[in-house]
């Protein structure tokens, strides 16, 4: 390409490339500007990329960034069943964040979905009581790239509870 910029919402921290991509990497969107996004790609002597089309990317938010949970830690849950039966952990993806599961957890009460969390690809492992989507995706793998990897779902809870969370 020679020399190039990028523009993504106005915003890029780093630019890196080679003969067949661009990489624009950018500062935090906010937990609820995630989802796709337009790109704007300026080469010297060639011109500006058309916006749209295969101009766009995903805004992802990772798990493990203190970014994606305004500055706190990364939600953690609880430990096991037998050490904590009383869990109450919870965590909630709003509409319009898209969460990349980078890390396996352990264990939490609930884990609402009202956004899009997508399994990383690696072996995953992610425990609940409760695993709602309301409104939400939980995506691991799509038809083009099915998963490969080990993803572990593990929901906790005795078969005769009648027990459901309040939100």
């Amino acid at each position: 390409f020679g020399a190039f910029d990028c523009a993504v919402s106005g915003s890029v921290t780093q630019l890196s490339g080679g003969e067949s991509e661009v990489v624009c990497k950018t500062s935090a969107s906010g937990v609820l500007h995630g989802g796709i996004k337009h790109v704007v790609v300026s080469a010297a002597g060639y011109g500006d990329s058309v916006p749209g089309g295969n101009a766009t990317f995903w805004y992802v938010d990772t798990w493990s960034a203190r970014t994606t949970w305004g500055g706190a830690a990364p939600p953690t849950g609880c430990g096991s069943w037998l050490d904590d039966p009383n869990c109450d952990d919870s965590v909630v993806i709003p509409e319009g964040q898209v969460v990349l599961l980078d890390v396996s957890l352990p264990r939490f009460y609930l884990i609402l979905i009202q956004g899009k969390l997508i399994f990383d690809r690696a072996d995953i492992s992610i425990g609940a009581s409760y695993l709602l989507l309301q409104g939400g995706t939980l995506q691991i793998g799509t038809e083009a790239e099915p998963f490969m990897q080990q993803a572990h779902i593990t929901l906790f809870g005795h078969p005769k509870s009648i027990d459901l969370p309040v939100f």
